[in-house]
């Protein structure tokens, strides 16, 4: 985005969001590494095209969803779909918060005053949030 010479300001115009949202995101993409993707054959991806896309799509609907969000709520699905009992529904999800990287913890108490602020702000009404 900063190299193809795009504002934070010009891409949250393109797709619609805040600029804050805008550049959330990128503070996120840049923080995890996830733009030293490698081109051409044996590259590195932290992600697959196919969670990309998701992610993008998701994204569009919310723009306060980030990518680790949006694959650990793929890989609970995974899990959920397996588990036929309760029980079995309750240890998936507390196995899954066991390996919820810190970084991932983190970023959702950090956004929690600016999801409160925007609710109050909002006198109860519809947020972005």
């Amino acid at each position: 985005m900063k190299t193809a010479g795009w504002s934070t300001c010009r891409v949250a115009g393109q797709v619609d969001r805040s600029e804050c949202a805008v550049r959330n995101c990128w503070e996120q993409w840049t923080r995890e590494d996830t733009h030293a993707r490698k081109t051409g054959y044996g590259g590195t991806r932290k992600t697959t095209r196919r969670e990309d896309r998701k992610i993008v799509r998701k994204a569009f609907v919310d723009p306060t969803v980030t990518r680790s969000t949006i694959r650990a709520d793929e890989q609970l699905k995974r899990q959920i779909s397996s588990c036929h009992y309760v029980h079995d529904l309750e240890l998936a999800v507390q196995d899954l918060w066991a390996h919820l990287p810190q970084d991932n913890i983190r970023c959702l108490i950090n956004s929690m005053p600016d999801s409160v602020a925007a609710c109050i702000a909002a006198g109860c009404g519809p947020t972005r949030y």
